[in-house]
């Protein structure tokens, strides 16, 4: 495995989802505010983040993210190849960090019942912030862009259905 290999884009984003991954599973995203009565101790209800998300579709998807950040970086740095993809593997990492940003922006905004926003929640943030940016990067060096991406896409589904139809 040479690490070499990884440019600053596929970098940064493998550090992002390492913090989102550490973020999920040693920070508390949430605490309880200022509940403590004096010799009854301190309660917490934050703990590992398993109940930040709202529904299994939502943490799928945050996992998702981490694993598929991490995960390109190792499969480049290791020299393997991945089967064709209809999108570059950049705007997949770009647009799943995004996905990740507005995730987290959105329990900062509107944390689940009347808890306090803990420190894992902002680190989710840096983490979720740098795989999109880190995937923009990987974008830019690929020289591509989702515009770009998106019109491969559409020539793609417009080739198979152009000679098919008669009138």
């Amino acid at each position: 495995m040479d690490v070499g290999k990884l440019g600053k884009g596929e970098q940064l984003a493998a550090a992002g989802g390492l913090l989102l991954i550490v973020s999920y599973l040693i920070f508390d995203w949430y605490g309880v505010p200022d509940l403590a009565v004096p010799g009854f101790g301190d309660p917490d209800l934050g703990g590992a983040s398993f109940g930040a998300l709202t529904g299994g579709f939502a943490k799928l998807l945050f996992w998702l993210i981490a694993l598929v950040a991490v995960g390109s970086a190792v499969v480049k740095a290791a020299e393997q190849s991945l089967p064709t993809l209809p999108v570059s593997l950049g705007t997949i990492v770009s647009g799943l960090g995004g996905l990740g940003v507005a995730l987290v922006v959105i329990r900062l905004i509107n944390p689940p019942g009347n808890l306090d926003r803990g420190f894992g929640l902002f680190v989710a943030l840096v983490g979720a912030c740098l795989v999109a940016f880190g995937g923009s990067l990987t974008m830019k060096s690929e020289g591509t862009s989702f515009g770009a991406e998106a019109d491969k896409l559409q020539d793609r589904f417009d080739g198979g259905d152009s000679g098919g139809s008669a009138a």
